[in-house]
């Protein structure tokens, strides 16, 4: 259980160094929302077997970013030398605060046969694909789970801080 900054685009790969070249690229003709919806496309059936390419028309060139975003987040999840390919394939994305620890993540990247990142490499790395937890949502979800493991919790807050962030 994640909690991204980034959400469901940061657990996609959206804000890796590839992807984001990507969208630079088309930003100004076809716009960045677009962009995204295009990236959700074709970047989750990489990860949940779901195709959510609705047959509708577009413009050719739209159809040239869809196939360019697909290309590129697809060899980013096949490249395993790379640090945000590896962090992607965290278990349910198990980055940041308060899930695992670096050091849980180096050792699982390692028993999957991955190379040896220290930790300040995936911090920097998740840092920067907006998947570290927001501090307040994170001592939120630890308070809460403290809570849940005490049998003392009354009302959770943690929808509406992670609601504040735009978390879903």
């Amino acid at each position: 259980m994640g909690f991204p900054k980034g959400g469901q685009l940061a657990r996609l790969g959206y804000f890796t160094t590839p992807v984001k070249k990507i969208v630079a690229k088309w930003r100004d003709e076809i716009g960045e929302e677009t962009l995204k919806q295009y990236f959700v496309i074709v970047a989750k059936p990489l990860f949940s077997g779901v195709h959510l390419l609705a047959n509708r028309e577009k413009p050719p060139r739209h159809w040239q970013a869809i196939y360019e975003l697909g290309a590129t987040i697809a060899a980013l999840y096949n490249d395993n030398t790379s640090v945000e390919s590896w962090l992607l394939k965290q278990p349910a994305i198990l980055v940041g605060k308060p899930t695992t620890s670096w050091a849980e993540t180096i050792d699982n990247i390692e028993k999957r046969r991955g190379p040896r990142f220290t930790a300040n490499q995936l911090a920097l790395a998740s840092k920067r694909m907006l998947l570290n937890t927001p501090d307040d949502v994170a001592a939120t979800f630890r308070r809460e789970f403290d809570g849940l493991c005490q049998g003392t919790i009354q009302e959770s807050a943690l929808v509406s801080v992670m609601s504040k962030h735009g978390l879903k």
